[in-house]
């Protein structure tokens, strides 16, 4: 995760599956969203402009 060592951080996961737990840090709970928002506008963008240019 590229977390220094000795580092504290925030930790959630469901009481029943602690299994599942995930790091509590902006990077990785909100960045794949803000990702795939961004590709998501891309192809939007790219399917526009490909109906406008044929």
């Amino acid at each position: 995760m590229g977390l220094a060592t000795g580092r504290e951080v925030g930790v959630v996961y469901l009481p029943h599956d602690p299994q599942t737990a995930r790091v509590l840090m902006w990077r990785h709970t909100v960045g794949p969203v803000v990702f795939t928002f961004f590709g998501g506008i891309v192809f939007l963008g790219a399917a526009v402009w490909v109906a406008l240019a044929g």
